[in-house]
């Protein structure tokens, strides 16, 4: 095996210990920091602490932290060296403490200065830097693979070394990120922001399109459709897909188990009671629904030229849609969502940020919740309907008042619905809907004031 010295100075203890284990057993010699030495002292590890691989007496920390550097940098050596003694490092396993954890306890800028890491940026910058001769590990999730490429062929291979070395500063710049937003609001200090870009796919414009689309996430920052998976990767999607998808992890995120009919992010139909009978057409809707989607329902769908779909699937309708390339998206269990605080809206290399405010729900019924939330979350204007006691609401999306109310006309009577709208709506409009029967609406009431107890606010 071509791993000889192994030097930890880990945070994240899973599965370290059998990463140790293992590397012992092929022969590898394990040196560790002071924290980490600890741990692996407890778990019967075989393990030096600085001063016994150094063989010294020095009691100075940091220079014993800048002779370990050393060990890991090189420049064209073939082994990087530390001394005369020749004690390279040929596997740094490394982790950062989240700087937001100090910042939990303390808000004192003396304090949070001193819990600032140089060691172990300098460690990830040294090891990355000297690649060809040093494995760097800063992801638990990485050590397997690289116990297999020892196992297989006594080495870690260069483009494994080339892509942890790549993953090992990402992590770093997430590091620097952090204390850089913690410190800039100490020093109120708004004109820069440090954002990371995690690239996840190519996304498809069309086929007659010249133009390249990624689809990128913002790094450190949790958002409803981070446990979204493809269930066909070979199926491309596009920002249309991105919409809709976002528009129906809200929705789950609400209410759970509910079924919506999605064209471009708008919400056409949505059900809480099951998985819905009636048809949409055409390619740039989706159908969505956590309640299982079927191979019949599926089959059905597609036919009338619905090419996309997002929930729970029975077995045969994910075969079905493997073997017809329609795309399958999956969605995790409800209560490991978690919503943005902000969202990030782009002009060109200019990028908004915007609060992601919602309504209360506490105060609504749950037919009055279906009714704002479908409104709410949908582009301007979007009227929402929903029938007293029938927990199934349709939606009509214009690009103005005047055909909204062209809308309303051809309603012969809304009584017994719940209404809610997305932007307030003139005098003539209400009155409109108050002739049709409409009793209750729910309005932003932010650009208006009404001055009746059937319009009820919604923020």
């Amino acid at each position: 095996m071509n791993i000889h010295k192994v030097f930890v100075s880990a945070r994240i203890t899973d599965g370290l210990e059998n990463l140790c284990s293992k590397l012992i057993s092929k022969g590898a010699e394990i040196i560790a920091d002071e924290s980490t030495y600890a741990f692996l002292k407890l778990k019967k590890i075989t393990v030096k602490n600085l001063r016994e691989f150094f063989e010294t007496e020095v009691a100075d920390d940091f220079a014993l932290q800048r002779r370990i550097v050393s060990c890991l940098s090189g420049a064209n050596e073939e082994k990087a060296t530390c001394g005369s003694n020749n004690k390279h490092i040929d596997l740094l396993v490394v982790n950062f403490e989240p700087f937001s954890t100090y910042v939990e306890k303390t808000g004192n800028e003396t304090e949070l200065v001193e819990h600032i890491d140089s060691f172990k940026p300098s460690l990830v910058l040294s090891a990355a830097k000297n690649y060809r001769n040093v494995v760097v590990l800063c992801d638990p999730e990485d050590y397997e693979d690289v116990l297999e490429d020892l196992e297989y062929y006594g080495d870690v291979s260069l483009q494994r070394r080339r892509k942890l070395a790549l993953k090992a500063l990402y992590l770093l710049s997430a590091y620097t990120s952090e204390i850089y937003s913690v410190f800039s609001e100490i020093f109120a200090e708004e004109k820069y922001n440090y954002l990371i870009l995690e690239k996840i796919m190519p996304l498809m414009f069309g086929e007659m399109s010249l133009k390249k689309s990624t689809l990128y996430k913002v790094s450190g920052i949790c958002g409803i459709l981070d446990d979204v998976h493809i269930a066909n990767p070979s199926v491309a999607m596009n920002h249309s897909h991105i919409r809709s998808v976002l528009q129906f992890m809200r929705l789950y995120y609400f209410f759970g188990d509910v079924s919506a009919f999605i064209s471009d992010g708008k919400l056409i139909e949505v059900s809480l009671r099951g998985n819905m009978e009636t048809i949409h057409h055409g390619e740039s809707v989706m159908y969505s629904s956590s309640f299982p989607i079927s191979y019949p329902m599926i089959k059905r769908l597609y036919a009338t030229g619905v090419k996309s779909f997002c929930g729970v699937f029975e077995k045969e309708a994910v075969r079905y849609a493997h073997d017809n390339d329609i795309l399958l998206l999956t969605i995790p269990e409800r209560n490991s969502l978690s919503v943005a605080k902000f969202n990030f809206v782009g002009f060109e290399n200019y990028i908004a940020l915007e609060e992601n405010k919602f309504p209360k729900m506490d105060r609504f019924s749950s037919t009055e919740k279906l009714a704002v939330i479908t409104s709410y979350f949908n582009p301007k204007i979007s009227l929402a309907l929903v029938e007293t006691d029938n927990e199934h609401s349709i939606t009509i999306n214009v690009d103005s008042e005047n055909r909204l109310r062209t809308a309303i006309f051809g309603f012969n009577s809304l009584n017994g619905y719940v209404l809610a709208c997305n932007v307030d709506l003139s005098d003539e409009t209400v009155e409109l809907l108050r002739s049709k029967g409409v009793n209750k609406m729910y309005l932003p009431c932010v650009s208006k004031t009404y001055n009746s107890v059937d319009i009820i606010p919604i923020i």
